[in-house]
């Protein structure tokens, strides 16, 4: 299928067909693969979001105590500060 990008600058379009070129593939793959790219990465960038900006903790308190207690006997095992 022909489509046609509007409104790019003829820099990027040299550029983006010069790595196309690069890689041995066409302008519209090399495109599809970026896009693809960029769209994993930024699901990858919400799934931190989501992880960084809980309200509710991850481990309930008792939890979080038993493995700070843990990590900190393994400290001690190998003669690490605490």
């Amino acid at each position: 299928m022909t489509m046609a990008i509007k409104n790019v600058s003829k820099e990027s379009w040299t550029l983006l067909r010069s790595e196309a070129i690069k890689h041995g593939t066409t302008t519209g793959k090399m495109l599809e693969i970026m896009v693809e790219e960029h769209v994993r990465k930024e699901e990858r960038k919400g799934n931190w979001d989501v992880i960084l900006s809980r309200k509710v903790p991850i481990l309930t308190k008792e939890e979080a105590n038993r493995a700070r207690k843990r990590a900190e006997g393994m400290r001690r095992n190998f003669r690490l500060r605490i």
